[in-house]
């Protein structure tokens, strides 16, 4: 019994691809997205696919489900395992609003990282399906189902941090230093230590950074 429970959990986890699977193919006319369609072509071999009964060049899908899989992972991740904060560690109450974090699954998050309910949710995103409900059912139930957030959230991307900063000088000058923002210690030359080592955004809008010293 308790090696039944382990190859259910296995599955129910993602790290065994579910026993239906195992001898069925998939073709690239279920995708719309242009990269995954000529990985299909380059990698498949002539069958026939199992979704729309066409013979092609189609994947096995034990092959199909663990390339997803990793790539899936290379993004984001179990937002469980995500190490944020508590939703009630940061907002006093449901009313409250903190610029930057939003709520998560009971966390709180940084808003410029990309969140996804559930694994059917972020599929949409990674494969733009074009086939069967069956087809996209068998991928959700071959995969670890929770919600997904991008990998390392804190650490904002270029254009995130561009945004950050654009949105934080806008604030500063209408309603702060509308005249003396220059004197802000973001404006002395130097970059930023954070994520991306920005500079200030004029510095950044204008293309043309200063040598450090």
């Amino acid at each position: 019994m308790s090696r039944i429970k382990d190859y259910l959990m296995d599955i129910e986890e993602g790290r065994v691809v579910p026993g239906v699977l195992q001898e069925k193919c998939v073709c690239s006319e279920h995708f719309s997205d242009s990269e995954l369609q000529g990985i299909i072509q380059r990698d498949g071999r002539r069958g026939i696919c199992s979704y729309c009964g066409e013979k092609r060049l189609v994947m096995d899908m034990p092959d199909f489900v663990t390339m997803v899989k990793n790539k899936l992972e290379s993004e984001f991740e179990d937002v469980d395992n995500a190490m944020l904060p508590l939703e009630k560690s940061v907002f006093d109450d449901d009313e409250e609003d903190i610029p930057f974090f939003t709520r998560f699954h009971g966390y709180a998050a940084p808003s410029y990282s990309e969140m996804y309910e559930d694994t059917e949710e972020v599929l949409n995103y990674l494969l733009e399906i074009n086939g069967p409900e069956a087809l996209q059912k068998d991928i959700v139930d071959a995969l670890p189902e929770h919600g997904w957030i991008s990998k390392e959230p804190f650490v904002a991307s270029l254009d995130d941090e561009l945004n950050i900063k654009w949105n934080h000088f806008s604030e500063m000058v209408k309603h702060k230093q509308r005249f003396t923002f220059l004197a802000n210690k973001e404006f002395d030359g130097h970059p930023s230590k954070y994520d991306n080592g920005l500079f200030d955004i004029l510095t950044e809008l204008g293309g043309k950074h200063p040598t450090p010293f």
